[in-house]
């Protein structure tokens, strides 16, 4: 992080810190996030957790859910929820130490400005300098990446929470948002629910801004890269800050992109750097926090009625079978010592989500009840 960030960030909270209070609500206001919506969606599904019935208590009411199958899914459900906020400060954290490399970037650039016309690049003088680009990239890349796991865990939470015939484990926002469309279909529920959900995404930014950012994150992740060219501004004889030349259609491949679209420049866009990262953050920010408000909403409405909507058994697909050889268990010549491997701890949370999934934990390991799991 810059300087001024760890100063600001370091301040301490005004008044007593209360141990029950969630530490990502401490931590939203000086990110700039809005998590109540989001915390609150996830605190409603762990509370409906049931110890004694497990998974979600009132999925009873499903007859088409076997006991086992509503475990897995309530769990899984409740881990959709909360990975939410989380992922959300996850992008912040990687937005302040990207702004940090781009400091250093700027600083390695400006040494090769001079008043004339032209400026070089010098090279690189240390390898710390050497990497500079590649920090850049580096947090560019995790930014996205968070952001477009949050975005996706809220689909899961989509499919759970509306109770769609998906498979929970591999729901992304757009296959949720698809199967939503398509069991809208003479549902009014579900129909006002795609309703809402495409209303918090226009007003939470520009038209396309949801499949330009997911298949940026994409790129990153699972496919070979799009360039993204980095630009210094220049104030006299000194880099100040950047722009980024970015793909228009991130989905397409670099030259499958410039063929289409008759060009280099006519495939790409250019914006300054902090500034499309500060109104993405704002636009993701807004659109989970109002389809996390919604989706809380319905999950009451069907608590309250739970033959409001059916809860489809297809949201989970049985494995193929249990873990078997070859499995990796680590690497044979590193060994964690005993002090590591002979307890196990969890919070609150955490030992209500095993109690509600039918697993007893003790001192030495966490075994399945062998009453529901036999």
């Amino acid at each position: 992080m810059l300087d001024e960030e760890v100063t600001r960030l370091s301040e301490p909270y005004h008044g007593e810190v209360k141990p029950e209070e969630p530490g990502l609500l401490r931590v939203a206001g000086p990110l700039g996030l809005n998590l109540a919506t989001s915390v609150a969606l996830g605190d409603e599904i762990v509370d409906d957790l049931d110890k004694a019935v497990h998974g979600i208590g009132w999925w009873k009411a499903y007859p088409d859910l076997d006991q086992q199958t509503r475990i897995l899914l309530s769990d899984y459900l409740a881990a959709c929820a909360r990975a939410i906020p989380d992922n959300l400060v996850e992008a912040q954290v990687e937005r302040l130490e990207h702004d940090y490399a781009a400091e250093d970037f700027r600083k390695w650039l400006s040494r090769g400005v001079t008043s004339g016309e032209r400026s070089t690049v010098e090279p690189p003088e240390s390898p710390y300098e050497e990497l500079a680009t590649h920090r850049v990239q580096a947090h560019l890349a995790g930014v996205l990446r968070a952001w477009g796991s949050a975005l996706d865990c809220v689909g899961g939470c989509i499919v759970g929470v509306a109770g769609l015939p998906s498979n929970l484990v591999k729901a992304d926002l757009d296959t949720a948002l698809k199967s939503l469309a398509k069991q809208s279909q003479g549902n009014q529920v579900l129909a006002q629910l795609q309703a809402d959900l495409d209303q918090a995404e226009t007003d939470a930014g520009p038209a396309g801004w949801r499949d330009w950012l997911l298949g940026m994150r994409n790129t990153y992740v699972h496919r070979g890269r799009r360039s993204v060219t980095w630009s210094g501004n220049l104030e006299g004889s000194e880099v100040v800050d950047f722009n980024l030349r970015l793909p228009i259609a991130p989905a397409l491949t670099e030259i499958d992109a410039i063929i289409q679209a008759g060009g280099v420049m006519a495939a790409t866009f250019t914006a300054p750097a902090s500034g499309v990262l500060d109104e993405l953050t704002k636009t993701v920010d807004s659109y989970v926090s109002e389809a996390c408000r919604v989706l809380a909403e319905l999950w009451l409405m069907r608590r309250a009625n739970p033959a409001l909507l059916a809860q489809s058994p297809k949201q989970w697909k049985q494995p193929e079978g249990l873990i078997v050889p070859p499995a990796f268990r680590g690497f044979p010549s590193i060994v964690a010592p005993p002090s590591l491997t002979t307890s196990f701890g969890v919070s609150a949370e955490g030992e209500r989500r095993l109690r509600a999934a039918a697993l007893k934990p003790d001192v030495n390991d966490i075994k399945p009840d062998p009453g529901v799991w036999s």
